[in-house]
């Protein structure tokens, strides 16, 4: 068994395709309680405990919290470039694929290509773009903070403000130095 799965930002629309070629269809919520949901209405419809395997695409609304979801139930699951799904849909003289499709398409296409299950990234592999962004977000406050204590210093503040923004400089100039090393710590150091 095949299950196409079209994820986005709330919902996730999914095709359930047996071997015979027949599918089921669900729309449903994109969280771990909705995931369950759908795994289980998979079974209703005729899939193992952990249907065969499922196929989202790996753009837009990151699909890596609906991959790691189905990865912990075992079920085994590819991410695929959604330009390759739409090739195939018009292989299949599928002019267009839309969202209402997208699971069907997905649903064939794994079942005709047989794609590589995805494994999720190490712990540590996966904290390293966070990080990234948190630094740069901490790189942005650190160049605001300090003209919001030149504007306190230079008009009538109160003295007791100044230490509401002169708290926050310290801790950014701490994570600023903390944050290239976290990045830099080599993964193997990492618990996972």
């Amino acid at each position: 068994m095949y299950l196409g799965i079209e994820v986005s930002k709330a919902t996730r629309q999914a095709c359930l395709r047996n071997a015979a070629g027949q599918s089921k269809t669900q729309v449903g919520d994109n969280s771990r309680p909705g995931i369950a949901l759908w795994l289980a209405w998979a079974v209703r419809h005729g899939a193992p405990a952990a249907p065969g395997h499922a196929v989202m695409a790996a753009a837009g609304v990151s699909p890596e919290g609906a991959a790691s979801a189905l990865v912990a139930a075992a079920v085994t699951g590819s991410l695929g470039n959604p330009a390759h799904a739409q090739a195939f849909a018009r292989g299949f003289a599928g002019r267009t694929t839309t969202d209402g499709r997208d699971g069907h398409v997905r649903a064939r296409c794994g079942a005709c290509l047989q794609p590589p299950a995805w494994q999720p990234p190490a712990p540590a592999v996966r904290a390293v773009p966070a990080l990234r962004a948190r630094r740069a977000a901490v790189a942005q406050a650190r160049r605001r903070d300090p003209k919001r204590r030149e504007q306190a210093l230079a008009t009538a503040t109160s003295v007791r403000v100044h230490p509401s923004i002169d708290d926050p400089i310290a801790f950014l100039k701490q994570e600023r130095a903390r944050l290239p090393q976290a990045i830099n710590d080599p993964s193997d150091r990492h618990p996972g």
